[in-house]
């Protein structure tokens, strides 16, 4: 295994924080909390959907740390990838729930029929589940993103429409609250919702797609720090916008050598 470079460091850290936070969180609502309301019952099951994609995609980093390869220990990459899509899957749908329950709390009154019946729609995408489980344990293992590549597209859509309401809806409660540390919280939640809403699409318009080198290498390790730039489908001219896009992001973030900037 060779030394770990900084993005590789902030992955690792970034995913441990991202699987032990919510879990411990999970652990502090049920062990302290005799009898758990409504509310409280999904923000248990959100915290174990987070939980389970950042603890996932550890397993599948730490496996590419190690340089193990994508032929071993393949039913453990398969069961990581499986909880992974499950577990983001229900999350976005728990968030759209939770937020409706918040709404209606924020008027003090339960759920109308109208938000029972946005309740049970909001899990609608959950069915996708059924084509793509199999999915991941048929036919040679690939990384999700692989083999899910046709729910890519439709499942960001669906992000930017749950992160947009519940943006929303954010913004609405802490124009009801009198409470101005509790509207300041509910509106850095909102912006944040909308920004993240707003990179999804700007990389969906920009045609942003990455293959990791790993992937594509006969030397798994040589490969880990390098991405794959594919020529087979894109036109003549695709290629050349995107070999010119490219190059204008090297010259920016990391500038170029004089000769190369003459060729």
């Amino acid at each position: 295994m060779s030394p770990l470079d900084p993005l590789e460091i902030l992955q690792v850290i970034g995913y441990s924080i991202g699987a032990l936070l919510p879990l411990w969180m999970l652990f502090q609502l049920v062990t302290h909390r005799s009898k758990l309301t409504n509310i409280e019952r999904l923000l248990a099951l959100l915290a174990l959907t987070m939980g389970g994609w950042h603890t996932s995609n550890l397993v599948v980093t730490l496996h590419g740390l190690f340089d193990l390869g994508p032929d071993t220990w393949t039913t453990l990459l398969r069961f990581a990838d499986t909880v992974a899509v499950v577990s983001i899957t229900f999350a976005y749908s728990f968030l759209l729930h939770v937020h409706l329950y918040l709404w209606a709390n924020a008027q003090g009154r339960p759920l109308n029929k109208t938000e029972q019946i946005r309740v049970y729609l909001s899990y609608v995408p959950t069915i996708f589940l059924l084509v793509a489980i199999p999915q991941l344990w048929t036919g040679e293992y690939a990384p999700m993103f692989t083999k899910l590549s046709f729910f890519v597209i439709p499942f960001a859509f669906w992000i930017a429409y749950v992160l947009g309401l519940i943006a929303l809806t954010e913004l609405l409660i802490a124009r009801k609250s009198r409470n101005r540390s509790e509207k300041r919280i509910m509106r850095t939640l909102a912006f944040s919702f909308i920004g993240v809403g707003v990179v999804i699409f700007a990389a969906l318009a920009a045609g942003v797609a990455i293959n990791p080198g790993a992937e594509w290498s006969v030397n798994k390790a040589h490969g880990r720090n390098r991405m794959r730039l594919c020529f087979a489908s894109p036109t003549h001219e695709e290629i050349h916008q995107g070999v010119a896009a490219l190059a204008e992001v090297c010259r920016r973030e990391f500038g170029v050598p004089a000769l190369s900037a003459k060729a």
